[in-house]
């Protein structure tokens, strides 16, 4: 992995190596546990197999810990999801203090009153019936001349943002343009969404291809359905074994301009 000024987040194109770090010695029962921690802003979590994948929006940059790591965490942190259900101890134990040490001193945890957070650790459902809008629901709308300047001016905009913006402040804006929509009475509209779907995938080609440049494509078309008043959520996702990280836009269990295949692999860690 190449490593410059400003580190970029792992997509489909950029595989990113997981740090574990495990450390083994008695676990002390410790004070920690009845402490109230909590996840740092903008830090997020999903749970794998494996034990957890964070991805630390600040530093554009994803840790991978393993079961015992999460298993403790998880019994001490108050805003960890994904409760595990599997209450059997774990195979190996750590040391509690050490470890809650360690994430604090990395801020990826925080000691104190609960605070509101700056983008809610939302989840996408990528389980049950997902119908893919573009693939299996199409449209035949007329593309127009007014649709490839919205479609370009989506695409250079969002290319700009992620060579010389942090990723934080992008995803921020995201989230607070799809906050603002839904205060404002924002109902999706899987009909008109199809239709713009589908004048995006006619252009898409002419411009770049999605394979391999994933978070740019997903960004681009959340900029130009939000150009028509439409908010679906942009979504990052992760997968171990091997690792990977990938990007697409989802509302409810509609997969706009992907397919469940593409998706199912991947574990949703953020959702905006």
């Amino acid at each position: 992995m190449k490593h410059n000024t400003r580190p970029r987040i792992p997509t489909c194109d950029s595989a990113t190596e997981l740090a574990n770090e495990h450390s083994e010695c008695a676990t002390s029962a410790g004070c920690a546990s009845s402490s109230r921690y909590w996840l740092a802003n903008l830090v997020f979590v999903a749970q794998t197999r494996h034990g957890a994948v964070i991805l630390d929006l600040r530093r554009n940059r994803y840790l991978g810990i393993g079961q015992a790591e999460a298993r403790e965490l998880e019994r001490v942190v108050e805003d960890w999801p994904a409760r595990s259900s599997d209450s059997s101890p774990p195979s190996r134990r750590i040391a509690e203090q050490e470890l809650i040490d360690s994430f604090s001193s990395r801020e990826i945890i925080r000691l104190g009153p609960h605070e509101p957070r700056a983008i809610p650790q939302a989840s996408v459902r990528l389980d049950g019936e997902l119908v893919a809008i573009g693939d299996e629901i199409d449209s035949d709308a007329r593309t127009y001349i007014g649709h490839v300047a919205v479609f370009f001016y989506a695409l250079i905009a969002s290319f700009f943002v992620l060579r010389f913006r942090p990723i934080a402040s992008v995803i921020q804006r995201i989230h607070m343009r799809r906050t603002d929509a839904i205060r404002n009475g924002y109902d999706f509209d899987w009909r008109r969404t199809s239709e713009l779907v589908s004048v995006f995938r006619r252009i898409r080609p002419y411009a770049f291809v999605a394979g391999g440049h994933c978070l740019l494509h997903a960004l681009t078309l959340v900029r130009f359905l939000a150009h028509y008043n439409e908010f679906p959520r942009l979504v990052l996702g992760v997968k171990v074994d091997p690792w990977g990280a990938h990007s697409w836009v989802q509302h409810g269990n509609y997969l706009l301009d992907t397919n469940p295949e593409k998706v199912c692999g991947f574990t949703a860690i953020l959702a905006v």
